[in-house]
């Protein structure tokens, strides 16, 4: 069994944070070896990801050098967390799909990340969460609230629970524009941008907020 964790002792240790140019250093408790890993995918959760991958890759006898290869060619994923730079404007795709967790590690990374301009997330409704779907809309709309975010794009009718909880947590209603479809969000959100800002989209996959790049 290997282990692996964020600033804990483990198998494989992340020692030093992504910095602002993609980098961060994992420590080998066997070889007592730490190795830097360009990588361009923020989050902690992540970079947790990473951590597994190269556990496993070093159990199969792949160097470091091999690992760090290997992330600076790794291909992006579309719609996972996948940036897009367009006349100013910063987009951060992330609309493959959501649960309660990924939306709110999305939510989080995006708190986390520096931007020119200011923050606006366009969040979509999570489906198939039965009974408790209220509950983990509203939870993401405290977390909204809590974040830092500058603005906030409700879409559809389950996304109205993250504004209205968003509301009751601080957020001011002025911040925060309601719309129904991804088509609604692509015809407002121009109007609300300026040079420097960037956007987060986020949803389940069927509420395809894509479209708002189209």
């Amino acid at each position: 069994i290997l282990t692996v964790s964020l600033f804990r002792n483990s198998d494989y240790q992340l020692v030093k944070n992504i910095s602002k140019d993609g980098c961060f250093s994992v420590y080998e408790k066997a070889k007592g070896e730490t190795c830097e890993i360009r990588y361009g995918v923020p989050g902690e959760h992540q970079i947790l990801n990473a951590l597994m991958a190269i556990a496993a890759a070093r159990q199969f006898g792949v160097d470091w050098q091999g690992i760090s290869e290997r992330f600076l060619s790794a291909p992006g994923t579309t719609m996972r967390w996948e940036r897009i730079e367009r006349n100013g404007i910063a987009w951060i795709n992330d609309a493959y799909n959501a649960s309660p967790l990924s939306m709110a590690k999305a939510v989080e990374t995006f708190s986390r990340i520096k931007t020119q301009g200011r923050k606006i997330a366009v969040l979509g409704d999570m489906f198939e969460l039965g009974e408790k779907e209220e509950e983990f809309h509203s939870n993401i709309g405290h977390m909204v609230a809590d974040s830092g975010i500058d603005y906030l794009v409700p879409v559809a009718k389950r996304a109205e629970w993250i504004a209205s909880t968003a509301i009751l947590s601080g957020m001011a209603e002025s911040a925060i524009s309601r719309v129904q479809t991804a088509d609604e969000a692509k015809q407002i959100i121009p109007e609300l941008l300026t040079s420097g800002d960037t956007v987060l989209l986020k949803g389940s996959r069927g509420m395809t907020l894509e479209k708002i790049l189209e």
